[in-house]
């Protein structure tokens, strides 16, 4: 083989950068930024914020931030596996709430003229501390067990 296609091999298709349009119901902005360091192995970015009014006077302020380390089995296939982490905190006057979660997924990129559709599924497992105080009273809750990970991104590669 030669060296021009060995060099092409290993270049990075470039990077790219998603939100996830399910975020923005909420509204929350996630952003993710994906790297590549190699052909078949990728690291991803995640961050999140925004905010959540559950009536006027129950508002909450949401971060999250974590990444991904993603497997391309198959170069340029689009499909992908992946391990997840990712941590969110809530705060508002009434109290607030911190989780930390990670997992294994499965998904797919499809792409054309440099725009990126991708949609991943799996599941993994999630700790949450929730502290509220009403009345008076402070309330702290903990829960912790499997949950699903859907993932839907649009996005552009650099």
């Amino acid at each position: 083989m030669h060296l021009t296609a060995l060099i092409a091999l290993a270049t990075p298709p470039g990077v790219v950068v998603s939100v996830s349009p399910a975020h923005l119901l909420l509204p929350l902005a996630e952003v993710q930024v994906e790297a590549p360091l190699s052909a078949r192995l990728a690291v991803v970015l995640i961050a999140g914020a925004g905010a959540i009014a559950l009536d006027p006077a129950r508002r909450y302020t949401v971060l999250e931030g974590g990444g991904q380390v993603r497997l391309y089995p198959v170069p340029d296939a689009g499909a992908h596996l992946a391990v997840e982490a990712l941590a969110s905190h809530a705060a508002g006057r009434e109290g607030q709430a911190s989780s930390l979660g990670a997992g294994a997924l499965a998904g797919w990129q499809w792409e054309s003229d440099q725009l990126v559709v991708e949609v991943g599924a799996g599941a993994g497992y999630r700790l949450a501390r929730h502290h509220a105080h009403a009345d008076g009273r402070a309330l702290t809750h903990g829960e912790r067990g499997l949950q699903p990970i859907l993932n839907l991104n649009l996005g552009y590669r650099f």
